[in-house]
C-alpha cells in the first residue's frame, strides 16, 4: 500500500534530478479559432505509349500486322490520337512506305479498324481515334497492311511513325 506514495515521490525527485520543473497547468476558460482553406488545381494530362509494328518476312504476299497506342489521360480529359505519315511519304496524306535497300520503297497502310477499311490518319476526327480519359490506360490497336505483288531487293524494310495525342 505505501509502495504507491513512494513510487510518485520517485517520479518527481527522478524529474527534479534531471532539471525537469513540475508545474500544474491552468484550466483554459477561453477559446479562438479560425479556419484555412486547403486548395489545389488538377492540370489535364495525357502520356502515350506505343508497341511496335513488324510485318515479318515479306514473300510478296500481303502481310498484316499491329501495333498498340496506349493513352492515359486525366479523367474527363477529351483526347484525339493522330499517326503521322512517317519519314518516307513525301508528305503525301496516306502515301506510308518503308524505305529499304538503294532507296526502294515498300508501300504498306495503318488502320483503325481490323477489316483495313478506315485508315487512321493524322488530319482530322475523322480519321483518327478519340477518347475520353478515366485516369486508366486506354489501348487503341493499329492494323497495318502491305499489300502484295511488291517485287523488290531483299534486305530490312523501316519507317517512323510518330503518334501525337492532342487534348
Amino acid at each position: 500500500m505505501g509502495h504507491g506514495i513512494w513510487t510518485g515521490f520517485a517520479r518527481i525527485s527522478a524529474a527534479a534530478l534531471l532539471g525537469y520543473t513540475v508545474t500544474a497547468m491552468p484550466a483554459l476558460a477561453a477559446q479562438e479559432s479560425t479556419s484555412f482553406t486547403v486548395s489545389m488545381t488538377v492540370q489535364k494530362v495525357c502520356s502515350v505509349q506505343t508497341t511496335a509494328m513488324a510485318f515479318g518476312v515479306y514473300t510478296g504476299a500481303q502481310l498484316n500486322g499491329t501495333g498498340t497506342v496506349t493513352v492515359t489521360c486525366t479523367n474527363t480529359t477529351a483526347f484525339q490520337i493522330d499517326i503521322d505519315y512517317g519519314m518516307n511519304s513525301g508528305g503525301q496524306t496516306f502515301n506510308r512506305t518503308m524505305i529499304g535497300p538503294g532507296g526502294a520503297l515498300l508501300p504498306y497502310q495503318v488502320y483503325k479498324d481490323g477489316a483495313h477499311m478506315i485508315r487512321w490518319g493524322g488530319t482530322s476526327e475523322s480519321d483518327t481515334p478519340a477518347g475520353c480519359g478515366n485516369g486508366n490506360p486506354q489501348v487503341f490497336t493499329a492494323y497495318g497492311q502491305v499489300m502484295p505483288n511488291h517485287l523488290l531487293a531483299p534486305g530490312a524494310y523501316t519507317d517512323t511513325l510518330t503518334v501525337a495525342v492532342y487534348y
